[in-house]
């Protein structure tokens, strides 16, 4: 999944300098067209290895859109309080109103996939996981929301040399936390579950958008054609007709009213009644 992420795809200064005025007025008129619409929500959700340029995605998003109108939220690690709670209770009070964009960086996959990675959990674990993750964006998929997902992707040896540059950077040593270079260490164990949870969870509804993060105006420009790609698409679609949530009701005649076309003579067998109770009993039970 990753190999073509890897190949180190670049854009030039020129080309790059060119193409983002016409992406930055595009996203802001759809992002203007959103919120005028106020018909769904837009979820982003930034993932990837560690070094792949994650904080930076967010930055450029929020500068080339408006940020009044983007919720931009970091988890880390789940506080006291939010552990008394459903995992994903955190996540889910933080989604944005219709109309508006969420950004999430950091989401409900960071911990299952670098824990996984760094050995602290199971597969199992990972399992269970991995179907939460699922049944919670069919839901918020059903509520309308449209989620985009970006995995931000380097090899090995870049991720190494990008961690010893910020290492002697004395404004960016910060960043470098134990966590982080306890992922670097674990390279193959983190791409690995990050695969597998990513082909898992790249659903119709949902899916992953796997970006080459070597080179940043190459990752912003295609972050961006993207969002702008589903957030159009999605605004240009005709409305969905609601859910009928009963039968039509066809009456033969003028005024012919509900009650008096019902069919009162039906009846139902004491002992036909008593059978298929407890097979519906039954299948209803498993």
């Amino acid at each position: 999944m990753f190999e073509s992420a890897e190949l180190k795809q670049e854009i030039g200064k020129a080309d790059y300098t060119a193409a983002v005025p016409a992406l930055r007025e595009a996203l802001l008129d759809a992002q203007l067209d959103l919120l005028a619409a106020k018909r769904f929500p837009v979820l982003v959700i930034i993932g990837g290895i560690e070094g792949a340029g994650k904080s930076e995605t967010v930055q450029t998003l929020n500068e080339w859109m408006d940020p009044r109108h983007i919720h931009t939220h970091g988890f880390l690690l789940p506080t006291d309080e939010e552990t008394q709670r459903p995992t994903m209770y955190r996540f889910w009070r933080a989604l944005p109103p219709k109309g508006e964009t969420g950004i999430f960086f950091g989401s409900w996959y960071s911990l299952p996939i670098t824990s996984r990675g760094l050995g602290t959990t199971s597969d199992a674990d990972l399992e269970r996981s991995i179907n939460e993750i699922r049944h919670l964006e069919r839901m918020l998929h059903n509520e309308g929301v449209l989620i985009l997902k970006f995995w931000l992707h380097i090899s090995k040896s870049e991720q190494r040399k990008r961690l010893a540059a910020r290492e002697k950077d004395f404004y960016a040593r910060w960043r470098l936390t134990k966590t982080i270079r306890k992922l670097g260490q674990r390279y193959h164990e983190v791409r690995d579950t990050a695969e597998r949870v990513l082909r898992e969870t790249s659903t119709g509804e949902a899916p992953w958008t796997v970006v080459d993060g070597y080179d940043h105006r190459h990752r912003s420009l295609t972050v961006g054609k993207v969002l702008l790609e589903r957030i159009r698409q999605r605004l240009d679609a005709p409305e969905p007709a609601p859910l009928v949530t009963a039968a039509p009701v066809s009456a033969h005649g003028g005024d012919v009213e509900l009650i008096r076309s019902l069919d009162l003579s039906r009846r139902l067998e004491r002992d036909a009644y008593k059978n298929d109770l407890q097979k519906y009993q039954t299948r209803f039970a498993r």
